[in-house]
């Protein structure tokens, strides 16, 4: 990108005003010298020991081609590291032949550094069909580049203009929304998503000005409905602005941790969880003419819920009204409590029910199961979300496994991209191949 293209696209998106005060923050949070932004880096790392998660920082190339002993130190501190692109450009504006010769030189970087890594966030969280299959082709386990944004009001210190300039960012990401998405890890070409969740902490320091206690408020808000939902909250934060946002991170923390049932995972750890679920199997036996008898194949970490099962109105509820279920059980009833899929429901919504936890068999026999859906309900023509409501109104029993590791309800990840550790870094991140 060259200087003009990058003013004007900056210009389409912030002020000059804004652009000034950003090349003041950027210049007083980097050096010239790395030993700034290294400690920051490492007291990041000591605090995420300290508190008792994992991290995960999605890194470009061409920093730790610049720094490696920096990010070998960081990933000794038990930091996960994931790759951000070899430069931070928009990788769905340049041609497929550039973005391959990129990845080829991160895969050649990162193993030269003796780093490890298993996924994948893109710059500006610019993804496109294209490009989710290329990471599969270059080994990658996960991406976490699709948004889902979560509404909240903006306080009364954002100035008018400030929310209007917000608006059109969220444009840019073409993000799905809360009412009608689900924050939660998918299958997709071959690659675990994980949906990162904004505003981050870009938006709501640099757009918007907020405090620190207006960035706690907000995280404790989404995390609340995300928790309530059994979904997941992924927050996106930058290490660099770590001094000024450490205080609501650990109040979200501290919140997430009273909850008690929260999963604090990084994301490559939400990956091999969502991979190794896919695994599980019930073993279903007509016990006579009035039920079912259920044998789990699972580890431990399962959890097989049931829904609408009164026999076991004793058993501790999990979520909603979705009860926890011994891994072998008795099901009274003469319907299957799975559920019956027609044989032309397309291939996405088997995977995102087999995402989901859900058992089901393909069969043109409705009335011999607890719940049906024909073609009607594919993730094409309704939301993924009314699939699922559609599924819990059943009057019938119904059983899944659940989306985490026994006992957690939700999961919380903690997010942060590195795009540079010293001024050279950060500006020259637009340039070159």
């Amino acid at each position: 990108m060259n200087p003009v293209e990058l003013i004007r696209s900056r210009l389409e998106m912030r002020s000059a005003a804004h652009i000034v005060s950003r090349i003041a923050n950027i210049t007083g949070r980097y050096g010239p010298g790395p030993e700034p932004m290294r400690a920051v880096l490492l007291d990041f790392a000591l605090f995420s020991a300290k508190s008792g998660f994992r991290p995960t920082f999605p890194v470009t190339a061409s920093v730790v081609e610049r720094h490696p002993n920096l990010f070998r130190l960081m990933q000794s501190l038990d930091v996960e590291l994931a790759v951000h692109g070899f430069r931070h450009i928009d990788y769905t504006q340049i041609p497929e032949k550039t973005a391959q010769e990129h990845f080829k030189k991160t895969r050649h970087i990162f193993n030269r550094a003796g780093l490890s890594y298993t996924g994948f966030r893109y710059p500006f969280l610019r993804r496109s069909a294209d490009r989710i299959r290329l990471l599969a082709e270059y080994d990658f386990v996960w991406d976490s580049s699709d948004v889902i944004t979560w509404h909240f009001e903006p306080p009364s210190s954002v100035k008018p203009e400030a929310w209007q300039n917000y608006l059109r960012i969220l444009e840019s990401y073409r993000p799905e929304n809360e009412e009608t998405a689900i924050s939660l890890p998918r299958r997709d070409h071959g690659l675990i998503e994980i949906p990162v969740s904004v505003p981050d902490d870009d938006i709501l320091i640099e757009r918007l000005g907020c405090s620190k206690m207006e960035i706690a408020h907000i995280w404790k808000d989404i995390f609340i409905r995300t928790h309530r939902r059994g979904e997941c909250f992924v927050i996106q934060l930058h290490p660099e602005r770590f001094p000024y946002f450490k205080g609501a991170l650990q109040s979200l923390l501290g919140f997430a941790k009273r909850e008690g049932t929260v999963w604090i995972a990084s994301l490559g750890e939400i990956a091999s969880w969502w991979k190794r679920k896919t695994g599980f199997h019930v073993r279903l036996e007509r016990d006579g003419r009035t039920g079912w008898t259920i044998r789990t194949e699972a580890t431990n970490e399962a959890a097989l819920l049931g829904l609408n099962i009164p026999e076991m109105s004793d058993t501790c509820a999990l979520w909603k009204n979705w009860r926890i279920l011994p891994p072998a059980c008795r099901i009274p009833g003469k319907k299957k409590p799975i559920i019956g899929l027609s044989p032309r429901v397309p291939e996405s919504l088997k995977i995102f029910l087999a995402d989901e936890g859900f058992i089901f068999e393909i069969t043109d026999e409705p009335d011999n199961y607890s719940i049906y859906l024909t073609d009607y309900y594919s993730v094409e023509n309704i939301s993924r979300r009314r699939v699922l409501d559609y599924i819990e109104e059943s009057e019938y029993p119904v059983i899944r496994f659940w989306r985490w590791p026994a006992p957690f309800v939700s999961c919380l990840a903690i997010t942060g991209d590195i795009d540079g550790v010293d001024l050279w870094d950060y500006w020259s991140r637009f340039y070159g191949s």
